[in-house]
């Protein structure tokens, strides 16, 4: 877009004419001539739309349509480009433009703005402008269209009847009014347990959920058409780091600023319709989820309404105030704010400062002046402290997706695809997700990094100074960066109580890794009935743990032989048998954690959180205490007892409500890495024995 600063018709017009910042001559070797006479001509798909309504800028603002694409300029550069259409010269332009406004134009001005200012944004002439727009980090990007205009105009044309004033204040109370039961007087809890589980609860959800994303642009469409504007496509994107929906409602910019509003709040509109067909769902078939899914919507609303980022709150807040967007108009409303002096003598001294005298701002409102100047000193520190946050993280990121993607890996190999097509269709998915974050965040911060560092390269290379200048700052960056990877964080930074219990876990968990084989004796509780027994663990997918306990516990014992992990128990004779995995990923304890963290050790991290509690000491062994924080917070507390010999757990404690007897076990007499005699894990099951049903709420690992 052009937007040139102009007080006043007469000294916009002179301040065109001399404009030092278009970085063109006045040559007119890119207006085409017709024998010796120059005759400019438009560009093909150039459209006139007239006036910009609803601008928060202090002068008119005018609007011209590119190919789809919509070009603010000043009404100089308007009545110029109308009139360039090859059968005018520029003679018939200057006295055409001189008569019938209030500018005063000879033919070598009209040459100069064509060549200045029309030519570069690809309006005369052949060709689509200078260069092409650099990537953003807050743009679209990668898009894929879906549907065109062709399949959404009747869609929409259908929908725009919800766009009546009168159904949209039925709406609007009947959302209400639901929302006001459900938060106040009915709840969610039961729908998020209905949801977890059941069988495809929450893939259910998440479809539902997905659905309302489609419908919510349908809604922005729907809400363009019925004020007479002309609906884009439709299609997927990725958005910072995630994939989102689009619709293309470019052509609200020719509206009025209450039908660009209504644009704007159609797709929350929409949203607010489908929570009311969820209601509706819930009534006739009373399946709670269907309250969850209101939950997620409502959620997906909140964030719409973030201005930080290119959301429905973002266009909401540029279209309230007039500006037509705000990240793009940035640096030319920073330039409006330096006096034109300052500018001066910072170009004296700083001679490659271009960007200081480069496309600045119309004149806006005081009161847009002082919102938009708010914004940007809100929303630049924060995205600059999310992209820092996200470099810091990136690390941590690749680790923990790498983590996650060999347990799924893990569980599809134990699958087959054959007899369980639909779940291993769920796998490939979640590995998908899974896999996104780590490439989306790259691209992320290249395109955020590349603009600057093109202008860094072309600034060191110009003087060997600069030079000097730019390969001691990036040697310096480089050791900062260095340092912060490889100095122990205990020198780096002081180590709070969670970050060392963060520490400590880390070092379990590689510890346990390393581990080939595990024997131990066991003694434990659980309320008051206590245990004693054996364990014996060795990879890649044996285990033999038998517990002996008191009243109601009675014999159990665990046998994985390298196929299925058979869990007996020996008082009622019953048994339950499951696959063991290839690494041993299905076999766990009910009493013995280690168990499962020995053959999965990144489960030894179910927490996000942890806090160190201290030093303890117990049968003259040295501990360090960490408790897991999970999130939501849980009404029992989980300790773990770390030895600082091996590393390893040794000890797990489970504190209940009000300091009520919970459950502990205890390794003692433990032995790593030695030879296990293989004869300890063949075992076979009593013929009498019947296969255990388990009661409804126990959840098995999946078989």
């Amino acid at each position: 877009m052009l937007q040139q600063n102009n007080s006043s018709a007469c000294e916009n017009a002179a301040r065109e004419l001399r404009d030092p910042s278009s970085g063109h001559n006045s040559s007119r070797e890119s207006i085409p001539k017709v024998g010796s006479v120059e005759i400019p001509r438009l560009a093909p798909n150039i459209r006139f739309i007239g006036k910009m309504n609803g601008v928060g800028f202090r002068d008119q603002q005018w609007l011209v349509q590119r190919d789809g694409k919509f070009i603010q300029m000043t009404e100089l550069l308007y009545r110029i480009a109308e009139r360039a259409n090859g059968q005018h010269t520029l003679d018939d332009i200057a006295e055409s433009v001189t008569s019938s406004t209030e500018w005063l134009l000879e033919a070598a001005d009209v040459a100069n703005l064509i060549q200045s200012k029309l030519v570069p944004l690809g309006l005369i002439g052949s060709q689509r402008g200078e260069t092409k727009p650099e990537s953003s980090p807050v743009d679209v990007n990668i898009r894929f269209r879906t549907v065109g205009a062709r399949f959404i105009e009747p869609i929409a044309s259908v929908f725009q009847l919800l766009c009546n004033s009168v159904i949209v204040s039925a709406v609007l109370v009947a959302a209400g009014i639901g929302h006001w039961w459900l938060y106040r007087i009915h709840g969610v809890s039961q729908g998020v347990q209905e949801a977890i589980y059941t069988p495809g609860g929450v893939l259910f959800v998440i479809t539902l959920v997905l659905l309302a994303a489609v419908f919510h642009e349908f809604g922005h469409a729907s809400a363009l058409k019925y004020h007479g504007g002309k609906v884009g496509s439709m299609g997927m994107a990725l958005y910072i780091i995630y994939p989102a929906f689009y619709t293309d409602v470019t052509d609200n910019y020719r509206l009025s600023r209450w039908a660009r509003i209504s644009t704007d709040l159609g797709g929350i509109y929409f949203h607010l319709i489908f929570t009311l067909m969820l209601f509706a769902a819930y009534l006739t078939s009373h399946r709670e989820l269907f309250l969850f899914a209101v939950l997620l919507v409502d959620l997906e609303i909140i964030q719409q309404f973030i201005p930080v980022i290119r959301l429905d709150g973002y266009w909401l807040m540029a279209d309230l105030t007039g500006i037509p967007d705000f990240f793009s108009q940035m640096a030319p409303f920073l330039r409006t704010l330096v006096p034109s002096r300052i500018r001066a003598a910072l170009q004296k001294k700083m001679p490659y400062a271009a960007d200081l005298e480069g496309t600045r701002l119309p004149e806006v409102k005081t009161w847009v002046k002082v919102v938009f100047l708010s914004y940007i000193l809100i929303t630049v520190p924060l995205l600059v402290y999310l992209v820092a946050l996200m470099v810091i993280t990136l690390p941590q990121l690749i680790t923990t997706t790498w983590d996650g993607l060999q347990a799924q890996v893990a569980m599809l190999r134990v699958i087959d695809p054959r007899k369980d097509l639909f779940t291993t269709l769920l796998l490939l998915l979640q590995i998908g997700f899974l896999a996104l974050p780590v490439p989306a965040t790259l691209y992320l911060l290249w395109i955020t990094a590349k603009s600057p560092l093109t202008k860094f390269v072309n600034w060191a290379s110009r003087t060997p100074r600069n030079a000097f200048a730019g390969v001691g700052g990036i040697a310096a960056c480089c050791g900062i960066a260095a340092a912060f990877i490889f100095v122990p964080p205990s020198i780096r930074r002081a180590e709070t109580p969670s970050r060392k219990a963060d520490r400590l876990i880390q070092q379990t968990e590689a510890a346990t890794k390393k581990l080939s084989s595990l024997t131990a004796d066991l003694e434990g509780s659980v309320g008051e009935d206590h245990f004693t027994g054996t364990m014996v663990l060795k990879r890649p997918n044996f285990a033999r743990v038998q517990i002996n306990g008191t009243k109601g516990l009675g014999t159990i014992l665990l046998i994985a032989d390298g196929k299925t992990a058979t869990t007996y128990f020996a008082n009622n004779n019953q048994y339950v048998q499951l696959k063991a995995g290839q690494s041993g990923e299905f076999i766990q304890s009910t009493l013995v954690d280690q168990v499962e963290q020995f053959f999965r050790p990144e489960s030894i991290r179910g927490s996000p959180y942890f806090e160190y509690l201290g030093h303890r000491t117990s049968d003259g062994n040295e501990f360090d205490l960490v408790e897991p924080k999970y999130t939501p917070a849980s009404d029992e507390t989980v300790y773990y007892f770390i030895s600082r010999a091996d590393q390893l757990i040794h000890r797990t404690m489970l504190k209940g409500v009000n300091d009520k007897p919970g459950n502990w076990t205890a390794l003692k007499n433990v032995q790593v890495n030695n030879s296990v005699d293989p004869a300890l894990f063949t075992w076979t099951l009593p013929h009498t024995a019947k296969s255990l049903q388990m009661p409804a709420g126990v959840q098995l690992p999946v078989k």
